[in-house]
């Protein structure tokens, strides 16, 4: 490092000014010293408030551990021992420790900065100023001892004026009677002129000598008198007890982390279990009780009635089965998809928080055990009628019914009485016609005259593949597969079994759903009634996405089957097909050239004919679009199905 000027060198005769230089550093050390003396000031104060934080933890982990180590009611007697074996209390207690030393160590470090660092600036800023006044106190003698010297020249001029005086009078008295006194003072004052002279000349050399050396030597050691070595030392040795501070901190950090990675939940789950141990045995199965008023046995009854009822409901039983198990199939899909994404963020954090992943895998995970339930239930139940049954399942020709609404007097085809209500007040079989009330649907024997085999589930695989997707697209976000929509040679042709139209009822409530079998609406909504209310409350319905599920019964209302759409009259003066006209509900683009493009709020005319219109297949049918073009479109794309002969007005 080159070495520094030195003030009395460059700044020769500046003593002002570096006098100001030196107020000025005297002000940052008060500073610095005020800095300090704050810094201390919140470091006790921090000191205080963690203590009290320390001794807040330790009273709840006092109160609150035997619970976590023991439980609140142990079985066996436990002791400050015990407690002492769980890896959990190690930790936290090692983490409450680390608190109260690390107030410690900050009341330490406020104490050090005020004694050896507030106080020791404040020390220095005594002396300096002290040394400051010194100095300036021996500039001002130094300048009047100068100002002496330089006064003897004064003197001598005085001595040389008064020797020309005498001579003059010396002049004028030659023949004065004092002549001889004129010429003695004469004589006196030109010795004490020439006395005079010799001191102003000697005077003169020690001036230059006294000039040479105030310049060179004195005045350049009071110019050089500087604090900012003691300041900076000072605000080293304070850098020096932050990093003692910090590293004692990162100690305690470290022993905590130490500690941390020590806990194991295994052996503190051994200790709960060992100190919560009680004799236990399952609960006794449920058993037959019978009615007080009526004596009865426990089997299940297989007379030929009760038996065509659990013949229909196995039916059932397993039909649902089925639908729960490809949902269960699916689900396990997506908690497998969402467990790998957990894993990922745990190993990743980088990829985002694992608590957000979590909170879907495990909303997935509950639909799993709802679905994974259901299918417990249906399971047993299924058992449990086959043991009763034993392989007796009845017929396999199951009649095809749907909920309908009769304009005239009916009779009920099983129970031979009337079938009364304001809408869908029973049931109609697809296929042979038969009407039962909506309560005998399942005690009909499964004999319908035109089934040809087991029952089909009145969902197609391409429809039901679509609902399913949206369910899974709905229970969990992490999930990205989509259903394209379906074309034509997704479906067979046209079946002997004409496709039914159901009532189309508003949502007056909205509704969350508590299982699979539910479906959500929103109150303002459009649905249709695929099954009425059988006395249990529920109606099944389809809402305009294709979902399928049970709502409430009071929470909709049956629109009247007389309402509906208008239709241009030109329409119904130029039917190309039955004359019957649906409207589009969604967008829909044709997949193939025998497919139709739908408009949402266009007409579509059904076509005619046995195998054409709503007859065409199972979710499709056939119809004309405005150009008079001919095709097939999906039919939960629109909704309606009505006459040209009504009174329309557009």
């Amino acid at each position: 490092m080159a070495a520094a000027q030195s003030f009395g060198q460059a700044l020769p005769d500046q003593v002002d000014r570096i006098a100001a230089l030196s107020d000025a550093q005297l002000g940052l050390l008060t500073d610095v010293r005020e800095i300090y003396k704050d810094r201390a000031a919140l470091e006790k104060e921090y000191a205080g408030k963690l203590s009290v934080l320390a001794k807040k933890a330790a009273d709840k982990k006092a109160k609150r551990m035997s619970s976590l180590v023991v439980g609140d009611d142990p079985s066996t007697a436990w002791g400050e021992d015990t407690l002492r074996r769980s890896t959990l209390d190690k930790a936290y207690g090692q983490l409450i420790s680390s608190l109260d030393s690390t107030a410690q160590d900050h009341s330490s470090l406020s104490d050090d900065l005020i004694s050896q660092v507030a106080d020791a600036a404040k020390s220095l800023e005594k002396k300096h100023e002290d040394m400051k006044n010194k100095q300036f106190q021996f500039y001002q003698k130094l300048l009047s001892d100068r100002d002496k010297i330089y006064a003897d020249r004064q003197k001598y001029d005085e001595e040389c004026l008064e020797i020309e005086s005498y001579r003059r009078k010396q002049d004028r008295s030659q023949d004065d009677k004092h002549a001889s006194r004129a010429a003695k003072q004469y004589e006196t004052q030109l010795v004490d002129m020439q006395n005079s002279k010799n001191i102003f000349v000697i005077s003169t050399a020690i001036s230059n000598r006294a000039k040479g050396r105030f310049y060179t030597e004195d005045l350049p050691l009071i110019e050089d008198t500087n604090l900012i070595t003691g300041l900076v030392s000072i605000l080293i040795h304070a850098q020096s007890l932050h990093t003692t501070h910090l590293s004692t901190l990162q100690s305690r950090v470290n022993a905590v982390q130490q500690t941390l990675t020590q806990v194991d939940p295994a052996p503190d789950q051994d200790l709960f279990i060992a100190y919560n141990t009680r004799p236990f045995s399952v609960p006794n199965d449920w058993g037959w009780e019978p009615c007080a008023g009526y004596y009865d046995s426990g089997e299940m009854v297989i007379e030929p009635a009760p038996k065509v009822f659990l013949q229909n409901k196995l039916s059932r039983c397993r039909e649902k089965l089925q639908e729960v198990s490809a949902l269960i199939d699916s689900k396990k899909r997506d908690v497998d998809k969402i467990r790998s994404v957990v894993s990922a963020h745990t190993k990743d954090r980088s990829l985002g928080t694992v608590e957000d992943v979590m909170n879907d895998y495990l909303g997935v995970q509950h639909q799993l055990t709802l679905l994974e339930f259901s299918a417990t239930l249906l399971g047993s139940e299924i058992d449990t009628i086959s043991d009763a049954l034993g392989g007796d399942e009845g017929s396999q020709s199951p009649h095809s019914f749907k909920s309908t609404s009769f304009s005239i007097p009916t009779t009920c085809g099983y129970c031979k009485s009337s079938i009364w209500g304001l809408s869908k007040q029973g049931k109609t079989c697809k296929t042979c016609g038969l009407c039962v009330h909506a309560k005998c649907e399942l005690k009909v024997p499964a004999s319908c005259a035109g089934g040809g085999g087991k029952r089909v589930s009145r969902v197609s695989s391409g429809t039901y593949g679509s609902n399913l997707s949206r369910i899974n697209s709905r229970a969990s976000t992490i999930s990205t597969s989509s259903t394209s929509t379906p074309s034509s040679s997704s479906f067979a042709r046209p079946h002997t079994v004409p496709d039914e139209s159901f009532a189309v009822a508003h949502v007056l409530y909205s509704f969350t759903p508590t299982s699979p079998f539910e479906l959500a609406v929103t109150g303002g909504a459009t649905v249709q009634v695929i099954e009425g209310d059988d006395g249990s409350g529920w109606i099944k319905v389809a809402d305009t996405n294709g979902g399928k599920g049970l709502v409430p019964a009071s929470y909709i209302e049956v629109v009247d089957d007389e309402a509906s759409p208008e239709i241009p009259a030109r329409a119904a003066q130029q039917t190309l097909g039955s004359g019957k006209y649906v409207r589009g509900l969604y967008t829909y683009q044709g997949q193939g050239a025998d497919e139709l493009k739908v408009e949402e709020g266009a007409l579509i005319e059904l076509s005619s004919g046995p195998n054409g219109g709503q007859n065409y297949a199972d979710g499709w049918w056939e119809g004309y679009d405005k150009t008079g073009r001919k095709g097939i479109f999906p039919s939960n794309y629109t909704h309606g199905g009505i006459s040209g002969r009504a009174s329309l007005n557009i």
